[in-house]
């Protein structure tokens, strides 16, 4: 990868979240110490529904200070929450949660935004694929790092330590170049984010954070009741350590290989891995299970963000990455709520249908992305 923008941004956000993606797949068991485990899907709700409406907000924000500022900004939030978790008080745990999410929301727009510009129009998906595998290579780390640190200090001396991370990670973001707009942003559009092909190709973001949202809520739970506490941070570091072999090539291939062809394999992939979880009353369907949705993992999430840019142009890429992190919001907050109210099997009968019809209503609409490219783009005008 020879973009030095995409590298650096790579570097800020896997330092952002070598902390905040260990703290968050510990989320359940920290507040189960506690006697408190409806409150971390609480928290986590919480987050989401904030972070959800955060992607709102952000588009006007992203237009006038820039992507590069807007990250800025919104990583500090994530110093905050993980800085106010050992202070084991439920109010400021909700407090902080609600600025991560909506600092979450402006993050992840921006960055998608500025990814796109800072990209090749012909390498979305090789430099989203570089970006996961670097995040996830941190990633794995922290959960490795955090998993043994816990066993030897609890949990509140390794999340001071990882609260650190983040503002080390917003220092790195400060040596990317702004990316300007061609077009005068105070400028009023009419854009419609309620255009179908826009909510059925963003359906493909709610699939993937749907995903991320049984990761981090129902089955670091499952982990611990079949194999035990200790193996929560092993298994779910292959959720960091397949796409960090994978990602970057199989990004890459999609460039090549066609996004409608790639997309269907890993909706095919994910199907499966769902419902050997449903499955899991033992060791070996839930550790296959997990397996097979590292690979959907690490594939979905570089594609779900490279169809940002198959599908974007300079004149509309803020308002529907933000939108397509709206609805990726909305996809984890779903299946966290999912997981609250139902805590067994059913939760994963329910995902598969989902899934299944999710893959019925996207399929016309990445079958021709350049042409819904091309009325999206009218939408603009």
């Amino acid at each position: 990868m020879k973009n030095r923008n995409v590298l650096i941004l790579s570097t800020g956000f896997s330092l952002i979240f070598f902390a905040y993606s260990s703290v968050e797949r510990y989320l359940t068991p920290y507040f189960s110490s506690l006697g408190q485990e409806k409150a971390s899907f609480v928290i986590l709700l919480i987050l989401y529904i904030f972070f959800t409406l955060g992607n709102l907000f952000a588009p006007s924000i992203i237009d006038r200070y820039g992507a590069k500022k807007s990250m800025i900004l919104g990583s500090f939030f994530y110093f905050l929450f993980i800085f106010t978790l050992p202070f084991k008080s439920l109010r400021l745990t909700t407090i902080a949660a609600a600025l991560i999410g909506l600092g979450g929301g402006l993050l992840w727009s921006s960055q998608n935004s500025y990814i796109v510009l800072a990209s090749d129009e012909k390498k979305h998906g090789e430099s989203n694929g570089y970006f996961r595998m670097l995040t996830s290579f941190f990633s794995f780390l922290g959960v490795i790092i955090f998993g043994y640190l816990v066993k030897f200090f609890s949990f509140e001396i390794p999340m001071y330590i990882y609260s650190l991370f983040p503002l080390i990670g917003l220092f790195a973001l400060t040596f990317l170049e702004d990316k300007k707009l061609d077009y005068d942003p105070l400028k009023k559009t009419n854009f419609d984010i309620r255009d179908s092909k826009l909510i059925r190709i963003s359906l493909v973001g709610f699939s993937t954070y749907f995903i991320h949202g049984l990761v981090i809520g129902i089955v670091p739970l499952q982990i611990k009741e079949i194999l035990g506490i200790e193996f929560i941070g092993i298994l779910l570091s292959l959720f960091f350590l397949v796409p960090i072999l994978l990602s970057y090539p199989l990004g890459k291939l999609s460039d090549t290989f066609g996004r409608k062809k790639s997309l269907l394999l890993s909706y095919y992939v994910m199907i499966i891995g769902l419902f050997l979880l449903f499955l899991s009353k033992s060791k070996f369907p839930l550790i296959l299970g997990i397996i097979i949705l590292t690979l959907n993992y690490a594939t979905m999430r570089p594609l779900s963000a490279a169809l940002i840019g198959d599908i974007s142009t300079k004149k509309n890429v803020n308002i529907i990455s933000s939108f397509f992190w709206f609805v990726q919001g909305f996809g984890i907050f779903s299946s966290l709520l999912l997981s609250l109210i139902i805590q067994n099997g059913i939760t994963y009968i329910i995902s598969i249908f989902t899934i299944i019809a999710i893959l019925f209503l996207i399929r016309p609409v990445i079958s021709n992305l350049e042409q819904t490219k091309k009325d999206l783009l009218k939408d603009t005008q």
